[in-house]
């Protein structure tokens, strides 16, 4: 049995995205109080944490029956508006309100292919050009399909990682040698999840993703636990603080870059802060990169190699 959702295509007229869509509705619903929305307590024992629906119905301007019918998964359809009024009265972040609309959309058709995980050449010279910016491509579910040789350097020689594990978010939680990098592993880690369960709404159909999670929620407490709070996030750019092996700590500026040719993949790139610190670990970081690529010059297999090997490709 898979812990994060049923594994139901449909049942009737109830398709899996609009039963992610209730679980959402009630997450984010139990997670505020009357007073969060200007509502006084009426008196009433709340047998459940949050706001009840009648309340979201009233402060979203719909009738109880309707909201009750979004959240158990019986509505197929909401208008532009309802949604709004509804992501208004439950306080959702922009992210929350695209992720809302995701769920109630079949925007993505169930049974679609997944892309190819491989950039092109061209997204690949382009990272190997980047030879003093740590970078690697993420594709659907966080997949790492490429690289440089300074993003080895700063994570791992991905090229060692069985293609099938490459994934960052996996690696993040079940891969020591890249969890130990984070000083603040809760933060970072939450966030990965957040992102992940973005993903999980516009790829509702992709069995890669269910068996990510299934495996994250079975074999670590803290992703199971975030992952039932149903938050998304829609961040593009933040700061990291990273603790490495050879530059010691390190803090970075990181920012997603979409590829515009290929949309299901993104750029991530990180530049140094300007303390004394970083910078001068940095300067560590690339020297080491630089060398562990010469002692690996000549090898024709791209991404083979220690960490500052020529970058790389998943090869899926």
């Amino acid at each position: 049995m898979r812990v994060p959702w049923p594994i139901i295509e449909s049942v009737g007229a109830v398709s899996r995205r609009h039963l992610v869509l209730g679980q959402f509705l009630r997450a984010k619903r139990a997670a505020l109080s009357p007073e969060d929305v200007g509502l006084r307590e009426t008196g009433r024992i709340r047998r459940v944490p949050g706001l009840r629906r009648e309340e979201v119905a009233q402060l979203a301007d719909v009738s109880v029956d309707y909201y009750t019918r979004l959240e158990q998964g019986r509505m197929t359809h909401a208008s532009d508006a309802v949604l709004g009024s509804i992501a208004q009265a439950l306080k959702l972040t922009r992210a929350e309100r695209e992720y809302l609309h995701s769920c109630a959309r079949a925007a993505f058709p169930l049974g679609a292919s997944p892309p190819a995980d491989t950039v092109t050449p061209e997204t690949q010279t382009l990272l190997d050009s980047m030879a003093r910016v740590p970078a690697v491509v993420l594709g659907r579910r966080m997949d790492v399909i490429a690289w440089n040789a300074m993003g080895a350097a700063l994570f791992l020689d991905f090229s060692e990682v069985d293609p099938e594990r490459r994934n960052l978010a996996r690696m993040v939680f079940l891969e020591p040698r890249v969890r130990e990098l984070y000083v603040d592993w809760s933060d970072a880690a939450s966030g990965f999840v957040e992102r992940l369960r973005m993903d999980a709404t516009r790829y509702p159909d992709d069995p890669r993703l269910d068996d990510l999670v299934e495996e994250l929620s079975a074999r670590d407490p803290d992703f199971r636990r975030w992952w039932g709070r149903h938050r998304v996030q829609g961040v593009t750019s933040g700061r990291k603080r990273i603790r490495h092996p050879v530059a010691g700590e390190l803090t970075l500026d990181w920012q997603a870059l979409r590829i515009t040719a290929s949309p299901e993949q993104t750029i991530i790139v990180h530049t140094p802060a300007k303390d004394a610190r970083t910078q001068q670990g940095f300067e560590a970081l690339a020297a080491w990169s630089e060398a562990m690529a010469g002692g690996t010059a000549g090898s024709s297999e791209a991404g083979t190699g220690s960490p500052g090997g020529a970058g790389g490709r998943s090869g899926r």
